[in-house]
């Protein structure tokens, strides 16, 4: 045991943390071997359908306000899908031209950030660092220091 990690110094508490790391390590290489295989299988379940029952056809007479009635419900439903139709492609304009703005914003304001860091690096570029100023302070008179 004396060249096992843990037990060398001869300390106790090294001793009790290796003890339960070769534990643990020894538990999932068991774990590994021992794992529970899901080979579980289960019957499929059919379905057991009645045989169809014969109904009676029975001829429907439909009176004149029924015909009427579904007339207009067939008509206001075209109505009601062509009014759809032209909500929808009102919401699709919107939502295109909205689509439209905020791409032209997007533009603006990226165009806007690569101005300013150009105008950065040219203020960058003019500043003088101290060192060359300690060093020829009359060549560099009223110029901007970092």
């Amino acid at each position: 045991m004396i060249k096992i990690p843990g037990f060398r110094s001869g300390k106790k508490w090294k001793k009790i943390i290796a003890t339960i790391g070769y534990l643990f390590i020894a538990l999932i290489v068991v774990g590994m071997f021992n794992g529970d295989d899901a080979k579980t299988t289960t019957a499929p379940v059919t379905k057991v359908d009645a045989a169809p029952v014969a109904t009676p056809v029975v001829a429907e007479t439909k009176t004149p306000e029924q015909i009427a009635q579904e007339k207009t419900d067939a008509e206001l439903k075209v109505k009601q899908d062509a009014e759809d139709k032209v909500a929808a492609e009102a919401k699709e304009k919107t939502d295109t031209e909205a689509k439209v703005v905020a791409d032209k914003a997007e533009a603006e304001a990226t165009i806007a950030r690569e101005a300013k860091a150009i105008e950065n690096q040219k203020a960058a570029s003019t500043t003088i660092p101290y060192k060359d100023l300690a060093r020829n302070p009359d060549t560099h008179m009223y110029a901007k220091v970092k």
